[in-house]
């Protein structure tokens, strides 16, 4: 995101235009808490992991009196238009900005890759690589002292992270979301591959996403107890990645989508097609309406 945030900056000052950025999201519409981009706040963060400006979900903006205020400050401020970087839930709130009047833009932005219609979201190959280097890692110790191990990703439910990296890893089961797997299926593959000579076995998990994260860890407890009640063994680990996927050094990959998307959603706002939102397809930039979306 600090990469398109630059190109947004650089693009935007080139052609005459103001760039202001609201701290921590969909919060800093609400609060009023904006800051003007400047060289020395602007210029050099693309290398940058994470936001500089802070985001995160705003559960504000779903109540009438949060949103009210978002639009009260989007036209106190005189914003001729907002570029919103995010995932589904940015989404939703672009396509509430939308439906109440203003000018927006939507840059499809998430280590998960599941915003519906939109390919290549940002972060999501950094997020590939960052968890290919863990699992490499994690592998050495399992295969030296000859131990199954799952590792866990993110991706809430959407399944293009496991499968992208179950692939590069070499994984012996992919468990995800429409193909998920008992504890007793991965005790059979394991001792399978056992019997044939291999030392060392991966599960790789999409998380099981559980009513709160209490839940989530006795359930990836309960899961790592019986594979290895399944199997018979007392050698199966359990590697849970989370933010360690977040917090990569963005990649070659997503710096280049994200000066596409940068420049392209300034030059959006130039042609004045707002209500819209940005798409690498087929390496071409696309332009895609944001559709009228639900209130939450």
């Amino acid at each position: 995101m600090n990469a398109c945030v630059e190109a947004i900056y650089l693009h935007a000052t080139a052609n005459g235009m103001e760039v202001w950025a609201g701290q921590n999201g969909f919060d800093g519409l609400i609060d009023d808490d904006f800051v003007r981009l400047t060289p020395s706040n602007a210029v050099g963060i693309s290398h940058k992991s994470g936001c500089v400006f802070g985001c995160n979900r705003s559960s504000r903006l779903t109540t009438t009196k949060a949103f009210a205020q978002a639009l009260t400050n989007v036209k106190k401020n005189d914003f001729d238009a907002v570029i919103v970087l995010g995932g589904n839930g940015s989404l939703i709130g672009s396509g509430r900005f939308k439906n109440a009047g203003v000018k927006v833009i939507f840059v499809p932005s998430t280590i998960d890759n599941d915003v519906p219609g939109y390919k290549n979201a940002l972060g999501f190959s950094s997020a590939c690589e960052s968890s290919v280097k863990a699992i490499d890692a994690i592998r050495v110790t399992m295969e030296t002292s000859q131990r199954d191990h799952i590792v866990q990703l993110m991706g809430r439910h959407c399944n293009e992270l496991a499968l992208r990296v179950g692939a590069a890893t070499f994984a012996d089961i992919i468990d995800m979301e429409g193909a998920r797997v008992t504890p007793t299926d991965v005790a059979k593959v394991f001792m399978a591959n056992r019997a044939a000579g291999k030392k060392s076995n991966m599960l790789l998990m999409q998380e099981r996403r559980g009513k709160n994260n209490c839940e989530e860890r006795a359930n990836d407890a309960k899961f790592l107890a019986d594979i290895s009640k399944a199997a018979g063994s007392d050698n199966v680990r359990m590697s849970v990645l989370g933010y360690l996927q977040r917090g990569a050094d963005p990649s070659c990959q997503d710096r280049f989508l994200a000066v596409s998307y940068g420049k392209a959603a300034v030059d959006l706002i130039a042609r004045k097609q707002f209500g819209t939102g940005v798409s690498m397809i087929n390496d071409q930039v696309h332009v895609l309406n944001i559709e009228l979306a639900p209130v939450p």
